[in-house]
């Protein structure tokens, strides 16, 4: 295991995948600037990177400007290192109102499952 908040480099050749996907962590990020730039580097021509989001979070770990962010802004936020890391195409989608399953151990206390937010971009 790797600790990306003290050494963001990946352990990775240059234009080595087609995808990276970060889910649920990038809220945690301390240097999220130079992961973006990282996952840029580790990826093919073409290849995507792809951040999904929730609204939950653990606030003794997550960085301040997270905790001040409206879970649109977050998702904005992280389009914009992204956009400014050099992908192309940069995209995002929210997917919301979703029954909870039956089996889901917050159905009979939360109706709807947890929002999605996702933003992606393609590496040139």
């Amino acid at each position: 295991m790797k600790d990306i908040n003290a050494d963001p480099t990946l352990p990775f050749a240059d234009a080595s995948f087609d995808a990276v996907v970060c889910t649920v962590s990038f809220e945690y990020l301390t240097q999220p600037h130079k992961i973006v730039a990282e996952a840029r580097r580790v990826l093919k021509p073409g290849g995507m990177f792809v951040v999904t989001l929730s609204h939950r979070y653990f606030p003794p770990k997550v960085i301040k400007l997270w905790t001040e962010l409206h879970p649109m802004e977050r998702m904005a936020w992280v389009g914009m290192l992204i956009k400014q890391a050099g992908f192309k195409k940069v995209e995002t989608y929210v997917e919301r109102g979703l029954k909870r399953p039956k089996d889901d151990r917050y159905a009979d206390t939360l109706t709807e499952s947890d929002p999605l937010f996702a933003t992606w971009g393609v590496a040139p």
